[in-house]
């Protein structure tokens, strides 16, 4: 016999639903909102009497991406991560850019902004055998896959999971770790940086004069790079050297356009 759904619990899927739904094709929506629905027949007595479903919440990104061609694509990456198989996939990383072909190992799927990310292994086609042609794992934005083929008889089990290290700052593991240290200087940018953890041995200082001071982890170089851009005059680079100088190298070449 099947256990009851406790109404805090449904009202949660659709708390849930209502934040991140957008995320997902149409088609994807609907069938979640049946499911929805359906599960309600599984609430308690009590709680299905004079029961109404609600909408409380929006989930809202400034210029979002729109999943509806990806439906198919999902479909098959998830195949490929529930079912332990390689595949073939076409990626063109940037608009009008070339389409590249790879053989990859989906392992998890990352969310980011509103920008959903399959994370996994990119794998040797020459060999039988699965192996991996880079130490660290590949992240492939999904709006950008053009097409893909599953592998069925390429299995990717023996290869690790891609949990992902959320200990440290950024999705794009390509550096040994380093730190990073970042003063703030514009109220509304140290507000921001305040209420959000950045990494797990972050740490923040308020000074006198008003800034705040931002240490933490990464292996991330250009995720860095381009964090410490978005904030503007808002914010100085102290260390490392190397990240401060390329700042101020591209503030020289912006300098040229305006």
């Amino acid at each position: 016999m099947n256990e009851p759904i406790a109404l805090e619990g449904y009202r949660q899927m659709e708390l849930c639903r209502d934040l991140i739904g957008k995320l997902l094709p149409e088609d994807d929506l609907l069938e979640l909102n049946k499911a929805l629905f359906n599960a309600a027949n599984y609430l308690p007595r009590k709680a299905r009497c004079n029961f109404k479903t609600f909408s409380i919440a929006t989930g809202f990104s400034k210029g979002h991406i729109n999943y509806s061609n990806s439906k198919e694509i999902l479909h098959k990456l998830y195949e490929c991560i529930t079912q332990k198989n390689c595949c073939s996939l076409s990626y063109q990383k940037e608009v009008n850019g070339t389409i590249k072909e790879y053989y990859f190992a989906p392992k998890r799927i990352i969310c980011l902004r509103d920008t959903l990310y399959i994370k996994g292994w990119i794998v040797d086609d020459q060999h039988d055998e699965v192996i991996c042609k880079h130490p660290n794992p590949t992240n492939f934005s999904v709006h950008r896959i053009q097409d893909i083929h599953v592998l069925e008889d390429k299995s990717s089990e023996a290869l690790s999971d891609v949990i992902g290290n959320h200990e440290m700052f950024g999705l794009i593991s390509e550096n040994e770790p380093f730190k990073v240290i970042l003063r703030f200087t514009n109220p509304h940018a140290i507000t921001y940086v305040a209420d959000r953890i950045w990494s797990s041995d972050q740490k923040l200082e308020f000074n006198e004069d008003g800034s705040l001071t931002l240490s933490f982890t990464t292996d991330s170089y250009y995720e860095t790079f381009t964090f410490a851009l978005s904030f503007g005059r808002g914010v100085e680079v102290i260390s490392p050297e190397e990240l401060r100088e390329e700042v101020k190298a591209e503030i020289k070449e912006m300098k040229k356009i305006y």
